[in-house]
């Protein structure tokens, strides 16, 4: 065994230290340049999320939408028997699942010690994603019956079912997991949406431009991870050209250890010297800021007036050639399934709604609680009976959508029907908490068991709700294909005419007055500019598209209003 070292280094001569001291310091000074400016930008995003934060206070205005937040179901996802392979140990063990509300995997050895005992493990599989294809397990049976689930850096799961119809639902159940897990998020909204102003700042800083998942992790985990991604592109991966088999993954492993060693103490210092510098600040920036708000909002729509006006002979040709000659074809693709999805959706909530009211009309108020609950389950994840039918509706936008990859490289059909998705479950579970509350508040002076009253009063909360739903989801249709499609041409129009901008914007910021220096963020109010000037074409391209779709959705609700 004493002799494993030499061996080792004979077969490969720098596996056991592939860092040298120079390449250990251009890693630090990478790290460090990068936590400086994401620093700098962290305080500029965090003073904008502010201003506007208390903007939003000071102006709020009564929602568009109608149908009201449902409460989250916190009952079990799903559970049911697999077979996992070991991480260290390559055997298969069978173990009884659990998804948790929360998007969390916990396996049990038996189904008895859920309730009894601490998981055998948990799969938080943030940064996670399922493969596509069927891998090559080693498992005797069916490798299609097996789930891979991989991540850039950590550990792969491979996870067996025991039949196609077990595979297809879990699969689609462990993709959800990995687009929805959460670690716990900062409280602070404004600190949050700072960090990810930031996150997205430092990548355009180094000219990372395209599609990027959100960041992982807390926000020291996330900036670390970004930090050693830049730092592998730069100096790791000359190291790992050359190799390959075990002798890869030994230098890649101990290259990465390094890397993570470095980038570690860096951020740390930088993330714990913001939020020490930063927290007993708050309270005296946004008082200052509230005092100052009147002026300062005239004051920066003066300066975005004259923005606008220096900056449009450059955006409105980027438009021109970039966006409006594929605006038609983007929306076609997209509002004809969706009206149809939609439309589906508003049929397949309103003849369980009348299931309900009818159970209500012959049991009374006492029986609310139990029959709310199995419609709100009814509904709560997309691979339910009535949900799944209705997410198949979206399939005719994916092939058209991807064909658009030739204008724009970074389309996501994945990115596009998780959002699709997310959006049609979150307005039907609002359509069904909306008629709960408004019965809730109709029958709670009424006689529990007395059934003509709770029928007058579902009666009176159904009506409400549907139009209520209704009027939502023609709002819905026009924000989702809105959504959607500056997804797809914000960021290669970005790309375009931020940096010719900002030559121009250096007369206009010292036109501010030396009051406001602090509060106005000249390259901050630019975007916000150029992202007005983008979303004015979407939006008039769009509705009137969507306005076309409306009578669609107009006839469904007449077929089964209640006379």
């Amino acid at each position: 065994p004493s002799l494993f070292p030499l061996r080792c280094c004979a077969v490969y001569p720098f596996a056991m230290n592939p860092i040298d001291e120079a390449k250990r310091e251009k890693m630090k000074e990478i790290a460090e340049e990068m936590a400086k400016t994401f620093t700098k930008e962290y305080l500029l995003a965090y003073k904008t999320a502010l201003i506007q934060d208390i903007k939003d206070e000071i102006n709020e205005e009564a929602p568009e939408y109608l149908l009201q937040k449902a409460e989250p179901c916190k009952d079990d996802i799903h559970a049911g028997w697999l077979i996992k392979r070991g991480a260290v140990v390559k055997n298969w063990k069978r173990r009884f699942f659990v998804v948790r509300w929360t998007w969390e995997v916990e396996y049990f050895k038996n189904e008895a010690d859920v309730e009894k005992k601490k998981p055998k493990g948990v799969m938080n599989l943030e940064g996670y994603e399922v493969s596509k294809e069927a891998p090559d397990c080693g498992q005797p049976g069916d490798p299609k019956l097996t789930i891979e689930i991989l991540h850039r850096k950590r550990r792969t799961w491979l996870i067996q079912c025991e039949n196609e119809e077990d595979h297809k639902k879990w699969k689609g159940i462990f993709d959800t997991c990995c687009e929805k897990v959460r670690r716990a998020e900062n409280p602070d909204l404004v600190a949050r949406q700072a960090f990810i102003e930031a996150y997205r700042k430092l990548r355009w800083s180094i000219a990372w431009w395209g599609y990027y998942s959100r960041p992982e992790g807390t926000e020291a985990e996330a900036l670390g991870e970004l930090i050693s991604d830049r730092i592998e592109e730069i100096v790791l991966r000359p190291i790992y050209n050359d190799l390959t088999g075990s002798k890869y993954d030994m230098v890649k492993g101990t290259c990465q250890k390094a890397c993570n060693s470095v980038v570690g103490v860096v951020v740390a210092a930088a993330w714990k010297g913001l939020q020490t510098a930063l927290e007993p600040l708050k309270p005296k920036i946004r008082e200052k800021v509230k005092e100052a708000i009147g002026p300062f909002v005239e004051k920066e729509k003066e300066i975005k007036e004259k923005l606008q006006a220096k900056v449009m002979e450059v955006a409105n040709p980027v438009v021109e050639k970039l966006v409006v000659p594929h605006l038609s074809n983007i929306i076609m693709c997209l509002d004809g399934p969706l009206t149809k999805a939609y439309v589906a959706l508003l049929k397949a909530w309103r003849e369980d709604a009348e299931e309900v009211h009818k159970k209500l009309s012959e049991k009374g108020a006492s029986a609310a609680k139990k029959e709310f609950k199995d419609f709100a389950r009814a509904y709560a994840y997309w691979w339910n009976r009535r949900t799944w039918r209705i997410m198949d509706l979206l399939d005719p936008i994916e092939d058209p959508l991807m064909k658009l990859q030739v204008f724009f490289e970074d389309i996501r059909w994945w990115r596009v029907l998780y959002h699709l998705r997310d959006g049609i479950l979150d307005i039907v579970s609002k359509a069904v908490g909306t008629y709960q509350n408004k019965f809730t508040e109709a029958s709670k002076e009424l006689d529990p068991n007395d059934a003509a009253a709770a029928k007058d009063a579902s009666t009176a909360a159904l009506e409400e709700t549907t139009a209520d739903f209704y009027h939502d989801i023609k709002l819905l249709l026009k924000d989702e294909v809105k959504y959607i499609i500056m997804l797809i041409v914000e960021s290669p129009y970005n790309k375009e005419v931020l940096e010719p901008c900002v030559g121009l914007i250096a007369p206009i910021a010292e036109l501010i007055p030396e009051m406001f220096k602090e509060l106005i963020d000249i390259e901050a109010a630019l975007e916000d500019v150029l992202s007005g000037i983008l979303d004015e074409t979407v939006d008039t391209a769009v509705s009137g598209a969507v306005e076309k779709r409306c009578p669609d959705i107009d006839d469904t609700v007449k077929a089964f209003m209640m006379p």
